[in-house]
């Protein structure tokens, strides 16, 4: 799935993300561990990642793999350009790219 957005420097956001097997139904991230990475260049290094271990990603409904990663104002604050996002769910010993995009972060004039 690709899910490009538009966000300012220093604002909150949260990103929906939901979970599908290949059929259509529902996928379960119940007790999955999620993965958030971003990259200045899709090929390059992630420099901001996100775990849903340490309460940045938050299941809105697990059992129908559905969770929202939440980025805060000091994940982008002074961060402006286009950026390239992955998210990744581990589950069982399996791991899975479920979200792809670009986000294109601007300047904020009020700090």
């Amino acid at each position: 799935m690709s899910n490009d957005f538009t966000m300012y420097e220093g604002e909150s956001r949260a990103l929906r993300v939901t979970v599908r097997t290949a059929e259509g139904r529902p996928f379960s991230v119940e007790e999955a561990e999620i993965t958030f990475s971003m990259a200045r260049r899709p090929e390059g290094a992630a420099y901001r990642t996100l775990l849903s271990s340490e309460g940045d990603i938050v299941m809105v409904d697990a059992a129908k793999g559905i969770f929202d990663v939440r980025l805060k104002p000091e994940h982008t604050q002074g961060d402006i350009g286009r950026r390239f996002y992955e998210v990744q769910v581990a589950k069982g010993g399996d791991r899975w790219t479920v979200a792809t995009g670009e986000v294109e972060i601007r300047p904020s004039m009020i700090r």
